[in-house]
């Protein structure tokens, strides 16, 4: 594997480890309102 790919990889990885925060963030909140109310 070379560099360009690697840095690709890496930067792939990393977004969708954001949106994997986000979704799990959200999905907590919506469990914790449907709970609450």
């Amino acid at each position: 594997m070379d560099f360009y790919t690697k840095v690709k990889y890496c930067f792939y990885f990393s977004i969708m480890n954001e949106a994997f925060d986000v979704f799990v963030v959200q999905s907590t909140l919506k469990t914790i309102l449907n709970f609450v109310f």
